[in-house]
This record gives structure tokens, C-alpha cells and sequence, in this order.
């Protein structure tokens, strides 16, 4: 009985061994193909993608740092491969161009002011580069949204506008990009949640200065077919209830002095091939333009004694203009 119970310990020691060398030839396996090979320059191996969520951080530290290597030389921005470890990285994989192939999206973020998204479509075990885009914020978020009336499905990417260390004011944005031959176009831009702090001091009161509080909130709905965007906004300016402060209050040491709440709705057309709030004729040129933004809804606009009746269209030749709201009809 000795016997049998020491050689089924043995046996039982044995599998586990040969079980553990099977797991580390596969990770060994999988660490040293995630660049693939010289003749692949360019392109991501597929299973690098599939092993950034591994168990085995080595494996998946190693399939983040290949991404992020191959998309820099990608995109052409070298100079970021001095500070990689500050790099923010989402990777989701989504089917954004319909009809040909899966795509992966990868989002690089260089904290407080630069971001971009890379766009790779997947054929096979390989992922081929596609575009970018570049000239962003720091991203926090991307998905794809669905419109009946276009080919393929649009890319959101969220980002956020960091500037409390010195200025005072953070922000986060929702653009809307739609996908052509390998570069994508901005069909819309939302500034959704703002907060902005100035001292009455500056403005040169002397005494009993307060802080000032500008803030928005923004619920962004999308229709089931993605033709129309709902914005509802809550804009509130709020003052501290203590004065002659250096630093900014807590948040429960402000109250409200003004509030007010704006809808906007966002249509796509398929003639300006935009998201817009209407088309209007401009009383001056007497041209057919579409209405991109009304300013007389920013948040900056609610400021009481401000006045700032402008809007920006776009004209049938492209050309994006701010001018005066009374001049649409």
C-alpha cells in the first residue's frame, strides 16, 4: 500500500510538471512570435491583441508594448517612443468598416494634451494598418455607432482636457469621426462636461473676493438608426459661500446663483454629410448653409452680462464661418 501511494504521488507530481512546461512553452511560444517578423513590419499579430487581457502579465505587458511599438512607427509618431511607459493604452476591437473585415482600434494617450486613435483591419492571424487619427486629447473611451443611412459605422471617441493646474478648467469632448479610404472625417464635436474657476480678485474686486464656478453636464442620447443625436445640457454658475481664499473651495462650499437647461438636436444629412442643427439660407450671400453650432447655447455664453449671438455654418463650398445669428433665415 506504501508503494502504490508514493508512486501515485510521484504520478500526480509528474503531471503537474509536465502541465506547468506545456503552459511556459506556450507563453515562451506566443512572448517571442508577438512581433511577428521582419518581412510583417507594419502589422500586429493578431493573437498580440487577444493577449493583452492574459493572466500572465509578462505575456500581456509584452503584447501592449508591441502594439504601441508598431502603431508609433505606424502613425509616424517617433518622438513618443522616448516616454512609452507614460502612454495610456485602449485597444477594442469592433467592426467599424461593415462588410469587409473586423477591426481593432487602438488609442494612445500621452497625458495632459495629446491622444490619437490608430485603426487596423484584421485579415487572418495578421492586422493591417488602415489610417488614424490624429491631433487628439487624451482618450478615455471609443466605440462605434450605427447609421442605416451610411455604409459603414462611426467612430466616438471620448476625451478629456486636463488644465486645473493651471488654468483652472477641465473639459471632456465627444467626436464623431465616419471612416473613408484610410483617413477619417470629423461629422461632429461635442463639448459635454466643462468646469472652469476664476477668483472675483482678478476681476479686481479687493475685498470679499469669492470664487466663481462654471459648470456643465451633458446626457447625449442616439437614436436606434444613429440619424439623430439628442444633447440635453445642465448649465449652472455657482459662487463660493467663503471669499478671500488662495485655493478653490470644495465642492459643497459653492451655491447655485444661476441654472438653466438647453436642447439641442443633431440631424445627419446625407447632402452635407455632417450631423447639423438645421439648414438656414444667410441673409447677406443669400447661400444655402447648415448650422454646425449655435454659440448662444456654450456654456461660456451663460454668463450673465455676456452676450454672444454667434453660430458657425458651413456653406456649400465647405467653408466654415462664425458669423452673426440674425443673419440666418
Amino acid at each position: 500500500m506504501e508503494i502504490f501511494k508514493y508512486n501515485r504521488r510521484n504520478i500526480l507530481v509528474l503531471v503537474v510538471v509536465l502541465v506547468l512546461t506545456a503552459v511556459l512553452f506556450f507563453a515562451w511560444y506566443c512572448y517571442k512570435g508577438l512581433t511577428g517578423t521582419s518581412g510583417d513590419r507594419g502589422n500586429i499579430p493578431y493573437p498580440a491583441v487577444r493577449s493583452t487581457g492574459s493572466i500572465f502579465k509578462p505575456l500581456a505587458r509584452k503584447s501592449v508594448q508591441s502594439i504601441v511599438d508598431i502603431t508609433l512607427d505606424n502613425t509616424g509618431y517617433i518622438r513618443w517612443k522616448a516616454c512609452t511607459g507614460e502612454l495610456d493604452v485602449l485597444i477594442e476591437e469592433a467592426d467599424l468598416l461593415l462588410g469587409k473585415a473586423d477591426e481593432v482600434l487602438v488609442a494612445l494617450s500621452l497625458s495632459p494634451q495629446e491622444g490619437l486613435v490608430a485603426c487596423y483591419t484584421r485579415e487572418g492571424g495578421r492586422l493591417n494598418y488602415v489610417g488614424k487619427i490624429p491631433n487628439l486629447l487624451p482618450v478615455t473611451g471609443i466605440w462605434t455607432l450605427e447609421n442605416t443611412r451610411l455604409e459603414n459605422r462611426l467612430l466616438i471617441v471620448e476625451q478629456v482636457q486636463d488644465e486645473m493646474l493651471g488654468a483652472f478648467f477641465n473639459a471632456r469632448y465627444s467626436d464623431v469621426f465616419l471612416p473613408g479610404d484610410g483617413h477619417f472625417d470629423r461629422v461632429l464635436g461635442l463639448l459635454t462636461n466643462y468646469n472652469a474657476y476664476w477668483n472675483r480678485a482678478w476681476d479686481g474686486v479687493k475685498e470679499d473676493a469669492s470664487w466663481l464656478w462654471l459648470n456643465q453636464s451633458a446626457k447625449v442620447e442616439y437614436s436606434d438608426t444613429g440619424e439623430t443625436i439628442w444633447v440635453d445640457y445642465v448649465q449652472t454658475l455657482l459662487e463660493s459661500m467663503v471669499t478671500d481664499t488662495d485655493s478653490i473651495p470644495e465642492a459643497e462650499g459653492f451655491a447655485a446663483r444661476y441654472f438653466r437647461m438647453v436642447k439641442e438636436e443633431y440631424k445627419w444629412s446625407s447632402d452635407w454629410g455632417l450631423y447639423i442643427l438645421g439648414e438656414y439660407t444667410d441673409s447677406q450671400t443669400g447661400e444655402r448653409v447648415a448650422l454646425l453650432e449655435d454659440y448662444r447655447n456654450n456654456v461660456s455664453s451663460f454668463i450673465r452680462g455676456t452676450r454672444f449671438d454667434m453660430v458657425k455654418v458651413i456653406d456649400q463650398n465647405g467653408e466654415i464661418s462664425i458669423m452673426s445669428a440674425d443673419r440666418l433665415q
